[in-house]
C-alpha cells in the first residue's frame, strides 16, 4: 500500500488540488461556508506553498550527493534510471510540479479578492507537502534501506541492462561490475551480497543469451570473468557452494549451457598452480566426491559425465602439480584415491557407479605414464586402497568393476603389440609383483584381488557378454604416430578372456560348472548364443578336440595374473569341447524343426534383371547400359553354380543368380576384349613408345582406363621428345574409371556399352552326392562333420546342407554395341597371351 502511494504521488497530488476546486465551486453556488479566513492567513498560505516548494532544490542537492555512492556495483545515479524508481523519485517531474504549484499559488492568491478560493489554496498546501514528503522519504529509502535497494535493482535490472545492450552494447561494463563486486564479497565472506550477486549475474547471462548479435569476443569475455566467479567462490565458499551457485545461474540459460562444465572445472584446474599451504587449503576432495547426494545431481541438472569429469580432472591435476613437495602431493593423492574407490553407494544390476568409472580411467593412465617410479607409486597406492576400501564388498558392480580391471591389465601386459613394445608390456607384468607392505597389510599383489574374488568375477560377465559396458570403448590403446590399427578389445575379446577365466577357475576349484552358468544364457538370442559358441570353438583344435597350444599358452600367461599355475586336464578339455557342441547341436535342431528347404522352381527373370541392374549401377560399372538397343550377343547357356549360404544370410534365390550373372558376365566381357578386339603388344623403352605414339596418331581414340606415360618404367625417357609427344597425346584422351573391366584398353567412347540379358533361370535342390560332395569338403572330427563350425552327426548334417546349399543353371546373352576395331587392349610383350 505505501509502495503505490509513493509511487502516485503526483496523481495523488492532482486529486487533493482538485477537490479543493470542488469545494470552492460549492461555496460559491451555495454561498454556505464552514468559517471565513482573512487576508492575512492567505499570505500565510501561500509563503508556506513557496517555501515547501523551494524544498524540492534542497531535495535535489541531497540527491545529488548520495548519487555518487554504489550499491553492488553501480551508482545510486543509475538506479534513478530504473521504471520502478522513476515513478517513486522522477527529479524532472519533481521540480516541474513544484514551480507549477507554486505558480498556481500566486494565481490563487491574486484571485482571492474576486472569488472564494480558501479550500483551493488549503488543498494546494497539503498537495505541495505530500509530494515533498513522498519524495523526501523515497530519497531517505535509498540511503539507509539497503534491502530497499536491492529490490528495485533485482526488479529492474533485467530492463536496465537490456536497454543498455541495445543502445549502448556495454556488456563488458556490466559483466565487470557483478564480477568485481562479487570477488569483494568473497573477500570479505559476504555470503548474503555473494548470493545476491550470483542472482543477478543470473539475470545478466540471460540477457546476454537473448542479444543475437553477440560477438565470439564478447561471449569468451563473459565465459572468461565467470570462471573468476567460480574460482573465488569455490575457494572462500567452498567448491559445493559454488557448484550450486553455477547451477542456479544457468538455470534457465540453453545456448551458454555448455559454459557449466567449464566453470566446474576451472576451481580444479588451479590446484595445479598450488603450494602445499593453498593445496591444503583448498581440499576438494570430499565436496567433489559429495557432488552424488547433492540436489542439483540427483535432479538431473549435473550428468553423470560432468561429474565424472570433475572426479577425473581432479587426479590429474594433483599428477600434474609442480609446485607442491612430492610428498605432499601424494598424499592429498592417496587421501582421494582412498575416498574414490570406497565404493560404498549401491547401482543397478550390470551398470557401474561413476566413480568406477573414473577409478578405470585412472588405472589407464596409470598402466600408460612413462614416468616408472610415478607409476609404481600410483600403481600401489592404487592397488592397496581397491583392497582396504572394498575388504567386505560383494557387490555385483564391484565384481564387474574388478574383471575391468584385469581384463585391462592383461590387454597391457600381453594383447596389444601393434602400439606397445615388449619393453613396456614387461614393465607392466613387473607391476603384478609389487607387493605392498604397511602397518596394515602384511603383503599384497594383484594376483591376491584375484584369486580371491575370481568366482564373482566370472559371474559378472553375464553383463558384459554378449555386450559390455560403454566405458570400455576408451579402453583400446593408441598412439599419435599410429592413424589407424587393429581393435583388439571387441566382443570377441571379452568372450576370449571370459572362457580364460572360466578355464582358469575349472583348473584351480575342480568344480564342473558349464560357461553358461555365468551368463543369462537362456536371455539371449539364437544369434547371440550361436555367436558366442562359434567364438569359443575357435579355442580348440577341430582334429583333436582339445585346446589349441597357443590359447593354452595364454591362459598360463593369465595364471601369471595370480601365480597360478595352469594345466587343464585332457579330459576336462573334452569335457568343455563337448558341451560346446552340444549346445550348437540344440540350436541346430531348433532350426531344422521349425524349417524346411525350398522347393525347386522357376526363377523371376524380371526379379533377377532388377537386382542386377540395381548392382551394376551401385558399383558405376563403366559400360554398363541395359536400356540401350544392341543387336550382337554372344549367348552363355547352362552355366550352373552352387549358392552356401552362411550364418544368418536371407535366402534371395533371384539376388544370388543376379550375382552369378555378374561374375560370369563381366568374365565373358574381358575374353571378348582380349580374343576379338585389336591388341597392342608394348614394351618400356624407346620402341615401346614409338609403337603407342604410331597407334595414337592413326586413331581418335576418346577413352582409356590407365597411362602408359605414367609408369615409372618410362622414367629415363621423360626429356625425350617421342616421350613428350606420347605424353601430349595420352593425354587428351580421357581417363575413365572402368570397373569390370580387367584389361589396359585404349577406345571410342562413342559406342562403348554392354549389357547382360538373363534369358532362363531356375533353382534345384542339391541331389544326395552333391550332399555328401559338399559334406566331405566340410572337413569331420571322428563320426561328426563341421558344417559352419558346428559338429553335427550325418543325418542333422545333411539336413543342414540341404536348407543351405541350393544349384543353380541359368542362360544369358552378353549383348555388346560396340565395334572390336574401335577397342585396342595392351599388354606386355612376355606377359601370357600377348606376344
Amino acid at each position: 500500500m505505501k509502495e503505490k502511494i509513493y509511487s502516485n504521488w503526483l496523481k495523488i497530488s492532482a486529486v487533493i488540488v482538485i477537490i479543493g476546486i470542488i469545494l470552492d465551486i460549492g461555496v460559491a453556488l451555495t454561498g454556505m461556508s464552514q468559517f471565513t479566513v482573512t487576508e492575512s492567513y492567505m499570505d500565510y498560505i501561500f509563503a508556506a506553498i513557496v517555501s515547501v516548494g523551494l524544498l524540492s532544490f534542497s531535495i535535489i542537492a541531497l540527491v545529488a550527493g548520495i548519487l555518487q555512492g554504489k550499491f553492488y556495483g553501480y551508482k545510486l545515479g543509475e538506479l534513478l534510471t530504473f521504471d520502478g524508481v522513476k515513478k517513486r523519485i522522477n527529479l524532472r517531474r519533481y521540480i516541474g510540479t513544484s514551480l507549477i504549484q507554486i505558480i498556481l499559488g500566486v494565481v490563487l492568491l491574486s484571485l482571492y479578492f474576486r472569488v472564494s478560493c480558501v479550500n483551493t489554496m488549503i488543498c494546494l498546501l497539503v498537495a505541495t507537502i505530500f509530494s515533498a514528503g513522498c519524495m523526501a522519504y523515497s530519497v531517505f529509502d535509498i540511503m539507509v534501506d539497503d534491502e530497499s535497494v536491492y529490490r528495485i535493482l533485482e526488479n529492474g535490472y533485467e530492463s536496465f541492462i537490456e536497454k543498455d545492450f541495445n543502445k549502448n552494447g556495454k556488456i563488458s561494463y556490466h559483466v565487470n561490475t557483478l564480477t568485481n563486486t562479487l570477488i569483494e564479497s568473497c573477500k570479505e565472506l559476504n555470503l548474503d551480497q555473494m548470493e545476491r550477486i550470483c542472482t543477478l549475474y543470473a539475470v545478466l547471462i540471460r540477457a546476454v543469451e537473448r542479444k543475437e548479435d553477440i560477438s565470439w569476443e564478447q561471449a569468451k569475455f563473459v565465459d572468461t570473468r565467470l570462471q573468476q566467479v567460480s574460482c573465488n567462490i569455490s575457494t572462500e565458499f567452498g567448491y559445493s557452494k559454488m557448484i550450486k551457485q553455477i547451477v542456479q545461474m544457468f538455470e534457465s540459460v540453453t545456448k551458454y549451457d555448455y559454459w557449466k562444465e567449464d566453470l566446474y572445472l576451472k576451481p580444479i584446474l588451479e590446484i595445479k598452480y598450488y603450494d602445499n599451504e593453498k593445496l591444503e587449503k583448498n581440499d576438494y576432495i570430499n565436496q567433489i566426491l559429495s557432488i552424488c547426494v547433492m540436489k542439483e545431481y540427483t535432479d538431473g541438472v549435473i550428468t553423470d559425465n560432468e561429474w565424472k569429469k570433475i572426479l577425473h580432472m581432479y587426479f590429474y591435476v594433483l599428477i600434474k602439480n609442480e609446485l607442491a613437495t612430492s610428498e605432499s602431493k601424494y598424499q592429498m593423492l592417496s587421501k582421494y584415491l582412498g575416498e574414490l574407490l570406497f565404493f560404498s553407494r549401491s547401482c543397478e544390476d550390470g551398470k557401474l557407479l561413476v566413480e568406477e568409472e573414473v577409478a578405470l580411467d585412472i588405472l589407464k593412465y596409470i598402466l600408460n605414464t612413462d614416468n616408472i617410479e610415478e607409476q609404481e607409486k600410483l600403481y600401489k597406492l592404487f592397488l592397496r586402497n581397491i583392497y582396504v576400501k572394498n575388504l567386505y564388498n560383494k557387490d555385483m558392480h564391484y565384481s564387474l568393476f574388478l574383471s575391468m580391471i584385469f581384463q585391462l591389465i592383461y590387454y597391457y601386459a600381453y594383447s596389444e603389440r601393434e602400439v606397445r613394445t615388449e619393453e613396456y608390456r614387461k614393465r607392466i607384468r613387473n607391476l603384478l609383483n609389487v607387493t605392498i607392505r604397511d602397518n596394515t597389510i602384511a603383503g599384497l599383489k594383484t594376483s591376491f584381488l584375484l584369486e580371491t574374488n575370481l568366482k564373482n568375477i566370472l559371474q559378472s560377465f553375464q553383463y558384459r557378454v554378449p555386450e559390455d559396458i560403454s566405458v570400455v570403448d576408451t579402453f583400446e590403446a593408441s598412439a599419435d604416430y599410429v592413424f589407424a590399427k587393429e581393435k583388439i578389445w571387441t566382443k570377441e575379446f571379452n568372450i576370449k578372456f571370459l572362457f580364460m577365466l572360466y578355464c582358469q577357475y575349472y583348473d584351480l576349484d575342480g568344480d564342473y560348472f558349464e560357461p553358461s552358468d555365468y551368463l543369462n544364457w537362456k536371455e539371449f538370442t539364437e544369434k547371440e548364443k550361436g555367436r558366442i559358441l562359434k567364438r569359443l570353438n575357435t579355442f580348440f583344435d577341430e582334429k583333436t578336440g582339445l585346446l589349441q597350444q597357443a590359447f593354452i599358452k595364454e591362459c598360463r600367461q593369465l595364471g601369471e595374473l595370480y601365480n597360478h599355475n595352469y594345466d587343464i586336464m585332457n579330459i576336462e578339455q573334452d569335457r568343455i569341447y563337448k558341451w560346446i557342441h552340444n549346445k550348437q547341436r540344440e540350436l541346430v535342431d531348433e532350426k531344422l524343426e521349425g524349417s524346411e528347404p525350398d522347393e525347386a522352381r522357376t526363377l523371376d527373370l524380371k526379379k533377377i534383371t532388377e537386382y542386377l541392374n540395381n548392382t551394376m549401377q551401385r558399383n558405376k560399372i563403366f559400360g554398363w547400359k541395359p536400356e540401350d538397343k544392341m543387336d550382337f550377343y554372344i549367348k552363355y547357356s547352362k552355366i550352373t553354380a552352387i549358392m552356401h549360404y552362411s550364418g544368418e544370410t536371407d535366402i534371395i534365390h533371384e539376388k544370388t543368380v543376379a550375382s552369378f550373372v555378374e561374375t560370369y558376365g563381366q568374365e565373358a566381357l574381358n575374353w571378348f576384349i582380349k580374343n576379338k578386339c585389336l591388341k597392342l603388344s608394348i614394351s618400356y623403352d624407346e620402341k615401346g613408345i614409338d609403337r603407342v605414339l604410331t597407334i595414337l596418331k592413326k586413331t581418335d581414340y576418346s577413352m582409356r582406363n590407365f597411362s602408359y606415360t605414367a609408369d615409372l618404367a618410362l622414367a629415363e625417357y621423360t626429356e625425350s621428345e617421342q616421350y613428350k609427344s606420347l605424353r601430349e597425346k595420352e593425354s587428351a584422351i580421357k581417363m575413365h574409371r572402368m570397373n569390370g573391366i580387367n584389361e589396359h584398353i585404349y577406345g571410342k567412347i562413342d559406342d562403348f556399352c554392354y549389357k547382360f540379358v538373363v534369358s532362363k533361370a531356375k533353382m534345384k535342390n542339391l541331389t544326395e552326392q552333391e550332399c555328401l560332395n559338399e559334406l566331405e569338403r566340410c572337413g569331420k572330427y571322428k563320426e561328426f562333420y563341421y558344417v559352419e563350425g558346428v559338429l553335427l552327426d550325418k543325418m542333422r548334417a545333411m539336413a543342414c546342407i540341404r536348407r543351405r546349399y541350393y544349384a543353380y543353371e541359368f542362360d544369358f546373352e552378353l549383348y555388346i554395341k560396340f565395334d572390336p576395331k574401335d577397342i585396342v587392349w595392351v599388354c606386355q610383350e612376355g606377359e601370357y597371351g600377348c606376344w
